[in-house]
C-alpha cells in the first residue's frame, strides 16, 4: 500500500514543482536536466554502486534504457510546459489518460482477449481527451492548446509501455528495478548535457538547485511506479489505480492551491475519464 501511495503522489508533486519554477523564473529545461544529475546522486545512495554503473553497457535492456532516458527528458519538459500553461490538474490529466496505450499494448503483447469493458474503457479514454482539450467558449478544439496535452498523452503512453514491457521481460527483483531506473536517468542526463552544450546559455544557480530538488520526487516516483508494476502480475489491474489516484490528487491540489479553472467541457472530460478508468478496472475483476 505504501508503494502505491508513493507511486501516486510523487509524480504529482513533480508537476507542482513546475508551477513553482514558473513563478520563480527558473529555467525549466535546465532544471529538468540537472534533475537527472540529482537522480544519479540519489541512485548511487539508494539503488546502485558506482562500480555497477560500468555494467550498464552490458545490461540486456541497454537500448530500452537509452530510449527511456530520451523520453524521460523530452516528456518531462512538455509536461512542465503544459503545467505552466494549463495548470497542474490539466497536465496530470493529460499524462494519466495515456493509460489506454500501455493497456492496448499489454493486451496484444500477452495475446489476451479484449473484453467489452476494456473496449468501452479505452474508447472513453480518447473521448475524455477530446472534451478536456475543448476551447473555453467554442465547440472547436483550440489547436494551440491541444498540441502540448496531446504530446503528453502520446509520449507518456509510449514511455509507460516501454517500461511495462521491459519490466515484464527482465525484472525479477527490486535491485533490477533500481538499476534500470538509474541507467535510464544516466542517459537522460547525457542527452541533457548535449542540449546544454548546443545552447551555450548561461546556467543560473537557481536552476541547478531547482533541478536537485525536483530529482527527489521524480526519481522516487519512477522507482515506485516500476515497483508497483513488478508487484502486480497483471499491469491492467494496477495502472488504473495509479492513474486515477494521481488525477484526484492533482485536481485537489490544482483547485486548492493554484485555483485552476475548468470549463464545463473540461468537467465533462474528467467525468468521462473516471468512467473510462472504472471500465478498465472492472475488466480485470
Amino acid at each position: 500500500m505504501i508503494d502505491i501511495i508513493l507511486a501516486i503522489s510523487l509524480p504529482v508533486f513533480s508537476v507542482v514543482l513546475f508551477k513553482e519554477f514558473d513563478k520563480h523564473k527558473v529555467n525549466t529545461l535546465h532544471a529538468i536536466i540537472f534533475n537527472y544529475l540529482g537522480a544519479l546522486i540519489i541512485g548511487l545512495f539508494l539503488f546502485v554502486t558506482p562500480a555497477s554503473l560500468i555494467e550498464i553497457p552490458k545490461s540486456p535492456y541497454l537500448w530500452q534504457s537509452i530510449l527511456v532516458g530520451f523520453l524521460f527528458l523530452f516528456n518531462f519538459y512538455i509536461i512542465a510546459r503544459t503545467a505552466q500553461l494549463r495548470g497542474v490538474s490539466f497536465a496530470t490529466f493529460a499524462s494519466k489518460m495515456s493509460i489506454g496505450i500501455p493497456i492496448i499494448v499489454t493486451v496484444l503483447w500477452h495475446e489476451e482477449l479484449i473484453s467489452i469493458s476494456k473496449i468501452i474503457g479505452i474508447s472513453l479514454t480518447f473521448l475524455a481527451i477530446y472534451f478536456i482539450t475543448r476551447n473555453k467558449n467554442s465547440g472547436k478544439i483550440n489547436s494551440k492548446l491541444i498540441l502540448l496535452p496531446l504530446a503528453v498523452f502520446v509520449f507518456t503512453g509510449v514511455l509507460e509501455t516501454i517500461i511495462n514491457v521491459t519490466q515484464k521481460s527482465y525484472f525479477k527483483e527490486d535491485n533490477e528495478i533500481g538499476f534500470f531506473v538509474i541507467s535510464s536517468f544516466l542517459f537522460s542526463f547525457l542527452f541533457g548535457l548535449m542540449i546544454l552544450l548546443f545552447q551555450l546559455k548561461k546556467i543560473e544557480f537557481r536552476s541547478l538547485v531547482a533541478g536537485l530538488i525536483l530529482s527527489i520526487p521524480n526519481t522516487l516516483g519512477v522507482y515506485y511506479f516500476v515497483k508497483c508494476l513488478n508487484n502486480f502480475e497483471d499491469s491492467t489491474s494496477i495502472l488504473p489505480v495509479l492513474h486515477i489516484g494521481s488525477l484526484v490528487l492533482s485536481i485537489f491540489i490544482g483547485y486548492v492551491i493554484y485555483k485552476d479553472k475548468l470549463t464545463v467541457f473540461n468537467w465533462i472530460g474528467i467525468a468521462i475519464a473516471f468512467i473510462a478508468i472504472f471500465f478498465l478496472q472492472i475488466s480485470i475483476w
